[in-house]
């Protein structure tokens, strides 16, 4: 009896890891095969995407462009938007204070609303949850084909794929979201093809935050 439950775990336990790695692949292996493919000398636009583009989607764009910046990396063009934002509108207050303690200011961010020509500029697509990469859909499928889910990139044991909004919680979720960020982002941009060169100005898409 103590083998049969013994194989009948190491099954469960084998079923769970094969499906973790179909979910990574179809979520964000593939586009990311496809961008490595990408010659480095081609400009390379990078989309953040969340709900309202006043927490996640807004620190990691702030934060990527420091990165890039720190890396010397000059091809990766970054922006940021919201399924549900309103234009024009500051980040979250608890954002601009969490990101100022980690060496971001945040002030001058502006949010902005998705729409097709953004989402068309983008040559990826990086969501926080799995239920934005369906709301994509709306738009467009084809938009999901080079579309990562952020978390994938540092899956948690428990196999959670989320990043969840810290809007309206204390400060200490903020800090827990932006490290989660942070951790993704290293492995994001090792991930994307690039140049290397000096440290310069990040240039920005016409109509980002």
């Amino acid at each position: 009896m103590y083998r049969v439950r013994q194989a009948k775990a190491w099954m469960e336990e084998t079923l769970a890891a094969m499906a973790t790695r179909l979910r990574l692949s179809s979520l964000y292996l593939k586009p990311l095969q496809r961008l490595r493919r990408t010659p480095p000398s081609r400009r390379l636009n990078l989309l953040f995407v969340c709900k309202g583009n006043i927490c996640r989607s807004a620190y990691a764009e702030h934060r990527s462009r420091k990165l890039l910046a720190e890396r010397g990396i000059e091809n990766i063009v970054v922006a940021s938007c919201g399924l549900e934002a309103i234009p024009d509108a500051p980040a979250y207050p608890s954002t601009r204070r969490v990101a100022r303690q980690r060496g971001l200011d945040l002030d001058a961010h502006k949010t902005q609303p998705v729409d097709t020509p953004l989402l068309n500029w983008a040559d990826l697509i990086v969501v926080m949850e799995p239920a934005q990469l369906r709301r994509l859909r709306q738009y467009a499928p084809i938009f999901t084909y080079k579309t990562i889910l952020l978390g994938a990139l540092v899956l948690d044991p428990g196999g959670n794929l989320i990043i969840g909004d810290p809007w309206g919680k204390p400060d200490e979720e903020f800090e827990k979201c932006f490290d989660q960020i942070d951790r993704a982002l290293l492995v994001l941009a090792d991930q994307l093809p690039f140049i290397p060169g000096p440290p310069h100005r990040q240039r920005q898409h016409a109509g980002s935050a």
